[in-house]
């Protein structure tokens, strides 16, 4: 596993910081690695701050897996590369973008721009620069194109790249090297659009991953806004209105449900099915708070003297102390579920899973096992 490498969960996982619980993140939500530790079997991967900044969190490695890029991420990996002088990986990415149909046009123009300009440097770097200063400027000339064409990111990776490349010739060639162009675009706007298009994609996917699609809408809206053409953006905004629409369509039905006799429980259900596309519907939390008491019951029911029968013999004090645990432990990370939303096998699962993570010993989870148990069971009395 190696910097750069993109992976994804593949269980619901707690990111540690220093060691310490710091966020939830849901199974298949992606990341980029920054670092593989080996020795302690920690993945670091970046959390973005709503501020840009991101903070190096950890998971562990047998929690991810490799993620295949796509063709935009193939294209965006060949302009990193390049950026960062990894040359040999540039055609092999162009290929691969080249793979996508709605790419197979760019990445076409593209490879043999690459191929003969990182000719030209391979000799230019050798002392013989004479044919470098034409090709560096059709290749700065390449990078406006991308600007206009709503490729912002790609072209200050470029950028940035051919200003490596041309620093490293002029050192080759003292006296001798001829005069290279440079930039051709505002660096400053370039930097600032390519920084806010690679925000609407992190934070964008980020909050999408915990269903808060609102502010995901918001992230990608940005980000369009500074790179219009990008791919990845595109495909996160549909994926986010499709859920903010399934998630109104909840609302109705629960607002609706819960206005005929004995429909709460159907209410409840739609609320919680809305509530899981989009945490962050304000109608759908306004609703919730106005049912909080149904709601608490088909969640967590207080202790009463028929959950303690139904329990076949656990006592109140444990129930109660059960009850306590799974309110305030279990949701760290998430909101409570619907207690009919999994079987006690599931329930028992989920538990053995993410028990851990919330810091409960084995008795504890027996306990918050005995009391869901009982719930259910004077649940569907």
């Amino acid at each position: 596993m190696s910097p750069g490498e993109l992976v994804r969960l593949n269980r619901s996982e707690t990111l540690l910081f220093k060691g310490e619980n710091y966020k939830p993140a849901p199974k298949s939500q992606e990341f980029t690695v920054l670092k593989y530790d080996a020795a302690q079997k920690l993945v670091y991967v970046p959390y973005y701050k709503e501020d840009g900044t991101a903070v190096a969190v950890t998971v562990p490695v047998e929690a991810v897996e490799g993620v295949a890029r796509d063709g935009w991420g193939e294209l965006l990996r060949a302009f990193e590369a390049f950026r960062d002088q990894r040359f040999d990986e540039v055609p092999r990415a162009l290929a691969a973008a080249g793979q996508d149909p709605a790419l197979k046009a760019l990445a076409s123009a593209l490879q043999p721009r690459f191929t003969g300009f990182l000719t030209a440097a391979g000799v230019a770097l050798g002392g013989r620069a004479q044919a470098f200063g034409n090709l560096l400027a059709g290749m700065r000339e390449t990078a406006v194109q991308l600007d206009k064409a709503g490729h912002a990111s790609l072209a200050l990776a470029l950028e940035e790249g051919l200003d490596k490349v041309s620093a490293r010739v002029q050192a080759a060639n003292p006296g001798g090297a001829p005069a290279l162009a440079g930039s051709k675009v505002d660096r400053e706007p370039l930097r600032e659009r390519a920084v806010a298009g690679a925000l609407g994609v992190n934070l964008g996917r980020q909050a999408a991953a915990l269903h808060r699609m609102l502010e995901a809408k918001r992230w990608v809206e940005a980000g369009l806004k500074a790179e219009p053409s990008r791919p990845d953006l595109k495909a996160l905004m549909a994926r986010v209105e499709k859920d903010l629409g399934d998630a109104e369509d909840d609302f109705k039905a629960a607002n609706s449900m819960r206005k005929h006799a004995g429909g709460a429980v159907h209410a409840l259900s739609a609320l919680d099915h809305g509530l899981k596309k989009c945490a962050d519907h304000p109608k759908l939390k306004e609703l919730k708070k106005e049912m909080e008491s149904a709601f608490e019951e088909r969640t967590s029911p207080p202790v009463t003297p028929a959950l303690v029968a139904a329990s076949g013999g656990s006592s109140a004090a444990v129930l109660e102390e059960a009850r306590k645990l799974y309110t305030a432990r279990c949701t760290e990370c998430h909101d409570l579920e619907l207690l009919d939303s999994r079987s006690m096998d599931g329930w028992s699962r989920a538990m053995a899973s993410m028990g851990g993570r919330a810091h409960l010993s084995d008795g504890q989870r027996g306990k918050i096992l005995e009391y869901l148990a009982a719930a259910q069971r004077t649940l569907n009395k």
